[in-house]
């Protein structure tokens, strides 16, 4: 009989630093030192040049926003140190917090298919090919995921190319073209190479530092993002692999409110945050470049634009399915029960009716059964940030 143990998985290799981290049984928390640690270096770098604040820091930031709502004109100045880089900010700020939640994820999956296990929701077979395919694909996953750590170099050169392609689409059309003020196109462009040399990470001289650190920093927030992913789909891959092998129950006396499911609302509700701050960082790089540099970004658009309903739509579909089979098997079961309690009662007596009464309302109840892992008012939230930021990027690519 399998055990619970035999169907842990090993997210944590999917990188050397998580299962470093892993070792140490840290609190997850310490991850989010990365912000003040990232902020503290480009600090370091920026404040001996004087590109570390603006001269005039209120009076330009609030003006800045006012723009982006289109309450007022944007300002004329082009100096663009360090804390008026809000796209380098927001994505730093993002990159720790997905860290965390990366790991928390990590944690969850671990021990996810384990907690179905003893809780009486995922039921493996006792015996055969059936049961055999089901441990060789824990074992299949685990090894993707120790793949994946193995060839982290492969993930960090992509990270690199990924950050000398952003650099070079600032370099090619400029920088914070949406904060340009209102004018003629060439005019706006204009301004935005003017802004472009006055960036604190521009590829001029006297920002060689900064030219390093960003390239290194925005390398880093991507390679954060490639392996959180590629832990998602290995984690979803294996689920799926195991679906017509294994068989799913609930917990019909709903103790914890989604029927013996809150594990995976758990692990859900971290992974959804996650894009979501993926989402918002990526659409706040829309801030920096004009709609023509757009394209430039055009793998990580397309994957943040499908990966989030992905990261929704197909657990779910799992789950469904995974409900609609218990149900025909209750329901099968229910029957079949009755159907022999009844034959042990007289013809026309009150137990028989009764026993028919008793199985309607059973039969009715796993009709109806159904887990919910998310209330509305969550689901329309979590579709307002996405629509919104969806709806920010068409804009900018086709209203600028």
């Amino acid at each position: 009989m399998a055990s619970a143990h035999d169907l842990r998985l090993e997210p944590e290799k999917v990188d050397p630093f998580f299962r470093w981290f892993a070792h140490r049984r840290w609190h997850p928390a310490w991850l989010l030192l990365l912000f003040p640690a990232m902020f503290a270096v480009l600090a370091l770098v920026t404040a001996p040049k004087g590109q570390f604040v603006h001269a005039h820091p209120l009076q330009t930031y609030s003006r800045d926003l006012l723009h982006v709502l289109r309450v007022q004109d944007g300002s004329t100045d082009t100096d663009f140190p360090l804390l008026r880089d809000y796209p380098s900010l927001t994505c730093t700020a993002v990159a720790a917090a997905t860290l965390l939640l990366a790991f928390l994820n990590c944690r969850l999956m671990a021990t996810f298919a384990q907690e179905l296990h003893e809780g009486g929701l995922l039921l493996l077979p006792e015996q055969g090919q059936a049961r055999d395919e089901v441990l060789r694909a824990v074992r299949r996953t685990n090894l993707r995921f120790a793949r994946c750590g193995q060839f982290s170099w492969v993930v960090a050169l992509g990270s690199l190319a990924t950050a000398a392609l952003l650099m070079a689409a600032y370099r090619a059309g400029g920088a914070f073209f949406a904060l340009a003020p209102s004018g003629a196109e060439a005019e706006r462009r204009a301004w935005s190479k003017a802004a472009y040399t006055s960036w604190w990470a521009a590829l001029a001289p006297g920002h060689w530092a900064g030219v390093v650190v960003y390239g290194l920093f925005a390398a880093l927030i991507s390679y954060i993002m490639i392996k959180h992913n590629l832990m998602g789909i290995f984690f979803i891959l294996f689920f799926v692999a195991i679906r017509n092998r294994v068989t799913y129950g609930v917990d019909q006396g709903n103790t914890d409110g989604f029927y013996g499911w809150s594990p995976m609302r758990r692990l859900l509700g971290y992974v959804i945050f996650s894009l979501l701050l993926s989402v918002v960082a990526f659409s706040s790089l829309f801030i920096g470049m004009s709609a023509s540099e757009i394209p430039w970004t055009a793998p990580f658009l397309i994957l943040y634009l499908i990966a989030l309903p992905a990261y929704i739509l197909v657990p779910n579909r799992l789950l469904k399915s995974a409900m609609r089979d218990f149900r025909t098997c209750e329901i099968a079961s229910t029957r079949a029960e009755f159907a022999q309690a009844r034959d042990n009662c007289p013809p026309l007596s009150v137990d028989r009716f009764q026993l028919r009464e008793l199985e309607r309302a059973e039969l009715n109840h796993l009709r109806t059964l159904d887990v919910r892992l998310f209330k509305i008012k969550e689901l329309v939230a979590t579709a307002s940030v996405y629509l919104a930021s969806l709806v920010a990027t068409l804009a900018r690519i086709f209203m600028h």
